[in-house]
């Protein structure tokens, strides 16, 4: 009887470790980001001043505030690189934001539009969450379009911790930056 006890203390032990093990490989999946630059110049100088609008917010009224967030996300990045910025205090139309970068005296405006944004529990789904982002940017003194680019971040398929937008925006927008402000 000790050995019949002894096997299924060791079988349950196995199993337990062997699910503590596969639980914690798919709860580590890594997110899928991509970034596509479709038009524009390479880097930015890293001593003009930069100016960035608040973006919409998606439609569903989960993602309320979501617009400010992405701004503010984008700030903390470029404030990593020591630009100077300043960050618009609500969605506007392009002539306001020019209007306001220029009395800012930015050099660069960064216009964000969140393209997607949705949170799915992944853990219960197996739907990944989604993030898009498409940021252009504009010289202030001519008023012309310097580049535009989309961001796409996609969580993986199957996670028990879940994921979220915002950490996929994070990750995406620190690697953006980086490329911008090398």
């Amino acid at each position: 009887m000790k050995n019949v006890n002894l096997q299924k203390s060791r079988l349950f032990r196995l199993l337990a470790i062997c699910g503590i093990t596969l639980a914690g490989l798919l709860g580590c999946a890594s997110n899928d980001i991509q970034h596509l630059v479709s038009v524009g110049q390479s880097g930015l100088n890293p001593t003009e001043p930069v100016y960035i609008t608040v973006p919409k917010d998606p439609t569903d009224t989960d993602y309320a505030g979501t617009g400010q967030f992405v701004a503010d996300v984008i700030a903390g990045q470029l404030n990593e690189h020591h630009i100077q910025l300043s960050i618009a205090t609500s969605p506007a139309d392009d002539q306001a934001n020019l209007d306001a970068a220029r009395k800012q005296n930015a050099a660069y405006i960064f216009v964000p539009v969140i393209t997607n944004w949705e949170h799915n529990a992944t853990q219960w789904s197996f739907n990944p969450s989604t993030m898009g982002l498409r940021i252009t940017i504009i010289e202030v003194a001519s008023g012309k379009q310097l580049r535009v680019d989309d961001i796409q971040g996609k969580s993986s398929h199957i996670s028990f911790f879940g994921t979220d937008p915002k950490e996929l925006l994070k990750d995406s927008i620190e690697k953006y930056i980086d490329q911008l402000y090398p």
